[in-house]
């Protein structure tokens, strides 16, 4: 005997859906913190809470680095090792702090068309709007 009801099928049910879960391929995560001149204090204990909270974002598989060397130690070999960055720097005379400006110095050419289309973000500890030193993490 048929069944009062028609079968359903899946495009036809009334009613949400679950949607896919968005995957990626894992991330692995370079964290550079620039620890000269102001970078301590208030302003460290800050960058420290925003790190924190984008590895609590992170997906199970992803890799975070975080390497505590000053930033005159840190190369490109460090920016090629990474898929992600996020630079946090002091504002210096509304600029970016010298030693992390000499780390982008001599990365620059040593990465250049190498890392196109990475994502990377930056958090400037400014006294001001801190833009300057933002825009010239854009820029590389």
């Amino acid at each position: 005997m048929p069944s009062a009801h028609p079968p359903t099928h899946p495009s036809t049910q009334t009613g949400a859906l679950p949607l896919p879960t968005p995957t990626r391929p894992a991330l692995r995560l370079a964290l550079v913190i620039d620890r000269s001149g102001s970078m301590d204090g208030e302003p460290l204990a800050e960058a420290v809470r925003c790190a924190q909270q984008l590895i609590a974002r992170m997906q199970p598989a992803d890799e975070v680095a975080v390497r505590l060397l000053e930033a005159r130690a840190a190369g490109p070999g460090d920016v090629l090792a990474a898929d992600a960055y996020v630079f946090l720097t002091p504002e210096n005379l509304a600029s970016m702090a010298g030693l992390m400006k000499d780390f982008f110095d001599r990365s620059y050419y040593a990465v250049l068309g190498r890392i196109n289309g990475r994502p990377s973000a930056s958090l400037v500890c400014a006294g001001s709007d801190g833009s300057n030193p933002g825009e010239g993490h854009v820029r590389m």
